[in-house]
C-alpha cells in the first residue's frame, strides 16, 4: 500500500549554542539525541521529532530540537484504519523519520553557517534501530 501524504510543518522547537573551547584542537565529539513520534487524529497528521545535543569533551556545546509533521491524505488514512485503530506502518515512519532527521540537519547547517561548529554534522541515524513497530493510533468514539 502507497501512503499518499504531504509535508506539512517544521518547527524548530529549540536550538542553542554554549560556550566552547578551541574545536580545531578537539579531535573527538559526542552526538547523542532522540526521536519522538506524536500525532493528531483529527489533522491526519504525524509527527516526528528529533532531538541532538553535541559535546566536546564533558561539555554541551549545542543542542537542536526539530518537529516536522506529515499530513496523511484522507483516502491513505482511512485505508490505515483497522478495527479500533489506524494502523501506522513502521516502513512508514522510517521514511518519515529520516525525512525528519534530514531536515533536522539542514536546519543544524544553516543556523550554525559561518561559525566553527558548521563542520559538524548529524551523523545517519537508522530508523529500523529507533522505531521498533507500527504506530497504532485509537480511533476516538463519536
Amino acid at each position: 500500500m502507497e501512503i499518499q501524504f504531504k509535508y506539512a510543518a517544521i518547527r524548530t522547537d529549540q536550538f542553542a549554542t554554549f560556550d566552547y573551547p578551541n574545536i580545531t584542537t578537539i579531535k573527538e565529539c559526542t552526538v547523542s539525541g532522540e526521536v519522538q513520534t506524536g500525532n493528531n487524529f483529527d489533522a491526519r497528521t504525524i509527527m516526528i521529532t528529533v532531538l541532538s545535543n553535541i559535546k566536546f569533551e564533558d561539555s554541551l556545546v549545542m543542542t537542536i530540537k526539530v518537529s516536522s509533521f506529515f499530513e496523511i491524505e484522507e483516502e491513505s488514512w482511512n485505508d490505515l484504519k483497522k478495527e479500533d485503530f489506524v494502523v501506522v506502518p513502521k516502513e512508514f515512519l522510517y521514511h518519515i523519520g529520516g525525512l525528519a532527521v534530514s531536515t533536522t540537519r539542514g536546519i543544524l547547517y544553516a543556523k550554525t553557517e559561518g561559525t566553527d561548529l558548521n563542520r559538524f554534522i548529524l551523523p545517519i541515524i537508522y530508523m529500523d534501530q529507533v522505531i521498533k513497530g507500527d504506530m497504532k493510533i485509537p480511533i476516538p468514539m463519536s
